[in-house]
């Protein structure tokens, strides 16, 4: 009798630490979609699409698992429909919040790079050559282009950007700001550099990313487009979305 009481007691607790794992894996995966979007969000529609689409996709796999192992180990009826109502809560409030989740990564994106991205503005606005660059091709300040492919950065390339009075040195570091704040393109629409644009994320004919603004005017378009929305987030910072 002693021996089954003792076995009956390693099971139980073997069950109730089985449903903490549990409960912390469902805690784990429901706040998961929420910080890869506030992490994330801002680059949604470019490189990082499918990879915030593949999290959302195996936290809501893992949230449904998670969810029949609970049910299945709770025999309440009340906690049963519990479970499922939060289950099916947290989705709501994740589609429902999602644009305020997008703002938050915004200001995210900022706060983090903002040291960085205020001295590439500085560079920018210090640098008179050029109006517009992305991955592809320069535009100078007289509408020059220059094509840019990465096997082209040898010495010839270097002696084209000179050709156009373009240093080769300024080319290199506005390169690495773009690639270092994961920055499509930026072009700058005055002469005077007060707005300046740098282009996040394109795909069909949305496109999405920051402005730099000392003037509470909305720009026309931006790298790639006309403006649909824009709004100041702190600063001298404005987001925008736009069509391509």
């Amino acid at each position: 009798m002693i021996e089954n009481a003792n076995t009956n007691i390693v099971r139980k607790l073997l069950n109730q630490k089985s449903l903490t794992v549990i409960l912390i894996l469902y805690l784990f995966s429901a706040i998961m979609p929420f910080t890869v979007t506030v992490i994330w969000g801002w680059a949604f529609l470019s490189k990082m699409c499918l990879v915030n689409i593949l999290i959302y996709c195996v936290s809501l796999a893992f949230g449904i698992v998670l969810t029949l192992s609970l049910l299945s180990k709770i025999k309440n009826l009340t906690a049963r429909l519990g479970i499922i109502g939060v289950s099916i809560g947290i989705i709501i409030v994740f589609v429902f919040s999602y644009d305020l989740q997008i703002t938050i990564s915004k200001e995210y994106y900022l706060w983090t790079r903002q040291e960085k991205l205020n001295a590439f503005v500085i560079e920018i606005q210090n640098y008179k050559k050029i109006s517009y660059m992305d991955g592809n091709r320069i535009v100078t300040n007289d509408n020059k282009n220059i094509k840019i492919k990465p096997e082209y950065e040898d010495e010839q390339f270097e002696e084209t950007l000179s050709l156009y009075g373009i240093e080769p040195a300024k080319y290199f570091t506005f390169r690495d700001y773009l690639e270092e704040l994961d920055i499509l393109s930026f072009c700058k629409y005055y002469k005077n550099d007060k707005q300046i644009c740098f282009l996040m994320n394109g795909f069909l004919d949305n496109s999405g990313g920051f402005i730099y603004s000392e003037i509470d005017e909305m720009p026309e378009s931006s790298c790639r487009g006309p403006l649909k929305v824009w709004y100041k987030i702190w600063g001298n910072w404005y987001a925008f979305a736009g069509w391509s």
